[in-house]
């Protein structure tokens, strides 16, 4: 009987620390419910002092029943008050920037040249169990095993992810870049961007370039305009990828400047930062395309393929390298050797 009377002072106080840790985050509904636990629990424990085990079985039944009212209200969308929610830890300190001794060389026309691979990516998620056409998804689809080992790669080598505006400024004012640089581009605006990509960026310390297809976006598959907006006040560099996702091969100038500037009134706006960086969707592009461009303010366009090399007499042109899907870290590698 001693023993019985023991187990149950033992799990009253289970109650009163829920009821002293939870303090002002429970509604009065499931305040009032603890109480009463509380009072039943003095009630029931003398009268039942002769069944230690009918006590001890009752008061692991008033622990649960109250716990789990109170997280059933929580997922009915009661919440804390604000005042009342925990901080999250204060983030940790960023290690400092790489130091910036790689500047581009000026050859014998004026212009400047510099090697820097710029990384395309598309999906960043497993594969669909279908798809229209799975081929090509199956190659613009880097599983997210797949991109943390080619960003591990690139940390343990000491690559220094920089954005379209760090290579821009280095091929006009011969500014240096960190010793290793490459360019982490991800097209179209998928909605693994924020929910997948930011969060590896993040992990390894790299910076990611986004181009972002307006009319995508908040539509089914794509990011948010409030994800997009959380990229960039994570410091990501969003960018440009027109109005559509439209060949500019087969479009005409005033086509092609409605699909440029109005890409990036919106985009700017969005995101509170100043988009003047574009990639051809598709990589494709016309003799109209450089007039387009200048026309809308933007300072540099980048095409599909033709390696690393980057020149300032071709800011329009900068080049790309696709990392192909499913091919793990030999993807990578072949990448970054163009």
């Amino acid at each position: 009987m001693a023993g019985g009377i023991t187990g149950a002072k033992a799990l009253i106080n289970p109650l009163r620390q829920l009821r002293t840790t939870l303090g002002n985050h429970l509604d009065p509904h499931t305040s009032w419910l603890l109480m009463r636990s509380l009072e039943s629990v003095h009630v029931r424990t003398e009268r039942a002092m002769s069944n230690a085990h009918g006590v001890a079985d009752f008061l692991r039944d008033q622990v649960k029943v109250a716990g789990v009212t109170y997280l059933g209200h929580l997922a009915e969308g009661s919440r804390p008050p604000p005042a009342c929610v925990p901080q999250l830890p204060a983030p940790t300190v960023p290690p400092p920037p790489p130091p910036r001794t790689y500047a581009p060389i000026t050859v014998a026309d004026g212009t400047r040249q510099i090697r820097v691979p710029s990384l395309m990516y598309h999906y960043v998620s497993w594969l669909p169990a279908t798809d229209p056409n799975m081929a090509l998804r199956r190659s613009l689809t880097v599983s997210p095993t797949d991109f943390e080992e080619q960003l591990r790669y690139l940390r343990d080598q000491g690559y220094a992810g920089i954005t379209t505006r760090d290579l821009w400024w280095s091929l006009d004012q011969t500014a240096p870049l960190p010793a290793k640089p490459v360019m982490l581009t991800f097209d179209d605006g998928y909605a693994d961007a924020y929910t997948v990509v930011l969060p590896l960026l993040q992990k390894y310390g790299f910076v990611g370039v986004f181009f972002v297809t307006v009319n995508k976006v908040d539509t089914s598959g794509y990011i948010t305009r409030d994800q997009l907006r959380a990229l960039a006040d994570a410091g990501m560099d969003i960018e440009s990828h027109a109005i559509d996702h439209v060949s500019m091969m087969t479009r005409t100038l005033a086509e092609q400047r409605y699909q440029m500037c109005t890409a990036r009134q919106f985009l700017s706006q969005w995101t509170g930062t100043d988009v003047r960086h574009f990639a051809y969707p598709s990589g494709d592009y016309n003799a109209d395309s450089f007039s387009a461009l200048q026309s809308c303010g933007y300072l540099s366009a980048y095409k599909k393929m033709g390696g690393s090399l980057q020149s300032s007499a071709n800011t329009y042109l900068l080049q790309r390298a696709r990392v192909a899907g499913q091919l793990g870290l030999a993807a990578l590698l072949t990448a970054l050797q163009q």
